[in-house]
């Protein structure tokens, strides 16, 4: 539930289960109480109920620049490869860009990238540098030596000078720390398209 009082916003979260059977309301409050169980404890918990609120200062949004180039890099629909060993990110990333309308194939390891680049074929690969066995960097390389025309990003946690340095080195066309955002993501891939087209 989110409320406006004032200079403040308040933003709380309750426990919405099963419910409380009418019986237990007195004992709320009470440590460890709980509606009865099944012998298996299928409904688990150890009855202490919760409520977590956060109060923060209200401020105006701020105002967002709408930069048209983003706009029609977001608009327009790619072939993607996505190549990252954690499987929560890869897949959250997946989702994201298909949810966007892309055309997206996924890889957890170099060599399975390698394959997917023969088979899937895409206009851009989203690489994590540190992959297991071979590693990002090793990846470009060799994706670069057999694919001229595909954008490479490099989606990683390092994010210093000399990281940009080594993947542009690698074959990267663009360098990206993580976390990013979409927008971020698309502006990189229409700046690279921009340079490739000039």
């Amino acid at each position: 539930m989110i409320e406006a009082a004032g200079e403040w916003v308040q933003l709380s979260v309750k426990d919405d289960g099963q419910g409380i059977a009418r019986e237990l309301l007195p004992r709320l409050f009470q440590p460890f109480v709980q509606g009865e169980q099944t012998l298996d404890r299928a409904q688990g918990g150890l009855g202490l109920g919760s409520c977590f609120t956060l109060r923060l200062p209200s401020a105006d949004a701020p105002a967002r620049r709408v930069e048209l180039a983003t706009v029609a890099a977001a608009s327009r629909v790619r072939r993607l490869l996505v190549v990252d060993d954690e499987d929560d990110t890869r897949e959250s990333l997946r989702a994201l860009l298909a949810l966007e309308g892309h055309e997206v194939a996924t890889a957890a390891a170099g060599s399975t990238g390698l394959s997917q680049m023969e088979s899937f074929e895409p206009q851009a690969a989203l690489i994590d540098i540190g992959l297991p066995g071979m590693d990002g960097y090793e990846l470009a390389r060799r994706i670069r030596a057999r694919w001229k025309d595909v954008a490479l990003i490099a989606v990683t946690g390092y994010g210093q000078r000399e990281d940009r340095e080594r993947a542009l080195a690698a074959g990267f066309d663009a360098h990206l720390t993580k976390p990013f955002s979409y927008e971020e993501l698309m502006r990189t891939l229409a700046g690279i398209e921009r340079r490739a087209a000039a």
